[in-house]
């Protein structure tokens, strides 16, 4: 439910339009690990993709920019950081 409300928020999907990904698919699902949870696919890990074009990178905001996308995942990093822990 929290991960669902993270990565389908307003913010979160207009920050990084291509959404959520998994480096490859999961082959085996771990022991004791729900199977049908949404989760599951991103225990290999994940990212988001945000592309910077010339002129805002040109523009000197960059690390504001940078800066503003990290907040805009840190909730993810955060619930996967307890889901896991």
């Amino acid at each position: 439910e929290e991960w669902e409300s993270i990565i389908r928020s307003h913010s979160f999907k207009t920050t990084f339009l291509n959404g959520i990904h998994a480096p490859s698919d999961l082959k085996i699902i771990p022991k004791g690990s729900n199977a049908e949870s949404p989760t599951i696919y991103y225990l290999k890990g994940y990212y988001t993709i945000r592309k910077l074009s010339d002129n805002q990178v040109a523009s000197g905001a960059t690390l504001e920019n940078v800066l503003g996308y990290y907040q805009e995942v840190k909730p993810l990093v955060r619930f996967l950081y307890q889901a896991f822990r």
